[in-house]
């Protein structure tokens, strides 16, 4: 099935009998979208934009899982959000093997109650532009 380049939809579509716009692309657009850029209400993608997204990079408003994902409720591989659960979580709750935030769950935390020193490591290695941020000193 061929897909156009962009696609935009938006309202009902009687004839495929869908009550909301599914737009289906390279580049999708509408209440439901699915694309490599999918933009929507409801949004799956490679890159996802949404209230509601799945995708490899996810961005949402309410709850989105991708390999990197940000959202309210943020699921993936490295997940960030107000409340994120991933192998790498950065969150007001964060939940993961590597987890920052104000209440942090996990094998290695940087949390307000301490710093783990393999946590800090690793950030530092990675995004040491964040612990200068949130004042964590490398011990």
């Amino acid at each position: 099935m061929d897909r156009p380049l962009v696609a935009i939809a938006w309202g009902p579509n009687e004839a495929n009998g869908e009550e909301l716009g599914h737009a289906r692309g390279f580049v999708a657009i509408g209440q439901i979208a699915t694309g490599i850029l999918a933009i929507g209400l409801v949004s799956y993608g490679v890159v996802s934009i949404g209230l509601i997204s799945l995708g490899i990079l996810s961005f949402s408003a309410i709850v989105g899982l991708g390999v990197l994902s940000f959202s309210g409720l943020a699921f993936g591989i490295v997940a960030v959000g107000g409340a994120a659960v991933g192998l790498i979580a950065l969150g007001g709750m964060a939940i993961g093997i590597v987890a920052i935030g104000g209440l942090a769950v996990g094998t290695h935390i940087i949390s307000e109650v301490g710093a783990d020193h393999a946590a800090v490591e690793f950030f530092s290695q990675h995004a040491s532009w964040l612990l200068k941020n949130l004042g964590v000193e490398r011990p």
